[in-house]
């Protein structure tokens, strides 16, 4: 801070002998400093002379010391007075996260948010990210790019927006975006980090994740009386039959239990192939050629 001067008067009948400088000692001695330049070590009667005292404190909170001036006054040797002084905080940035859509902060290094679902091969909504300032001191964002994609799953997102500055004055804030868009179906996960000159939080980081759906697709299965028939497996149930004879028909259910609009291709629909095909015939073809999700049809 600026110097305080203080003077010393001699208001006895007889020289007022000083020694120079004046001490300093207390709790906080070392937060304060004396300059006696130009300080007389003798003082006629009435007669003055200064010293200052400036307070230069390297922490926060409450200084106090003391004074102390050895002289020859019989009743005040020496003359002490005590000092104090408050040192406010150096002016420094404080950097906070927050979602745009509810202002939710996400927490540096604890944080997280959770993406929307997205169907795999798709992208979803931008989500704005916005980085405050509240500190007494601008906050300086540093990288290139400044926002950085990170951990198992970077390459499913993506930064469609960078902050528009990488200087962030006390009171303000600016945003950044982000895209999920995934390439494969299941749980990705990516880590959000940016350096900045916040000493206790560079750099600033935290946890994103979304979940890929699968693209709709058509799932076939085949059944007789509600047992299944693997793609290329056998169905041995339509037993012995005498020469020259017809058996009862079976009936076979296709069924779709996927997501999509199952289409059933070929003219006809079912044929029938193999060394014995002349042995077997398809009596009654399904009723429809596209089956949707859930639905089925048969054939005999």
């Amino acid at each position: 801070g600026s110097a305080v001067t203080f003077t010393i008067r001699n208001l006895g009948t007889a020289n007022l002998t000083l020694t120079v400088p004046p001490t300093l000692s207390g709790a906080n001695g070392n937060q304060f400093s004396v300059n006696a330049a130009g300080m007389s070590s003798s003082l006629a009667v009435n007669n003055t002379t200064t010293f200052t005292v400036t307070f230069s404190p390297t922490s926060e909170g409450t200084k106090n010391a003391t004074v102390s001036i050895a002289n020859n006054d019989t009743d005040e040797a020496p003359f002490t007075f005590n000092l104090t002084g408050f040192a406010t905080a150096a002016p420094a940035p404080e950097i906070n996260v927050q979602l745009v859509s509810n202002s939710g902060n996400i927490l540096d290094g604890t944080g997280t948010y959770t993406f929307s679902n997205v169907q795999e091969g798709n992208s979803g909504s931008a989500v704005q990210f916005r980085i405050q300032n509240l500190g007494d001191a601008d906050l300086t964002l540093s990288g290139s790019p400044i926002i950085n994609l990170g951990g198992t799953n970077a390459d499913q997102f993506n930064v469609s927006v960078q902050p528009a500055s990488s200087t962030i004055t006390s009171g303000n804030s600016i945003t950044f975006s982000v895209v999920f868009s995934p390439t494969t179906a299941g749980s990705k996960s990516a880590t959000i980090s940016f350096a900045n000159n916040d000493s206790d939080e560079n750099p600033y980081n935290f946890a994103i994740s979304g979940v890929a759906t699968a693209t709709p697709a058509p799932e076939i299965n085949v059944q007789q009386n509600s047992t299944d028939i693997a793609s290329a497996g056998t169905y041995s149930g339509i037993g012995s039959v005498r020469i020259g004879t017809t058996s009862s028909t079976t009936t076979f259910t296709i069924q779709n239990i996927g997501n999509a609009t199952l289409n059933l291709s070929g003219s006809p629909n079912v044929a029938i192939s193999g060394s014995d095909a002349a042995m077997f015939s398809v009596v009654s073809q399904p009723s429809v050629s596209t089956v949707s999700s859930s639905g089925s049809t048969t054939f005999t």
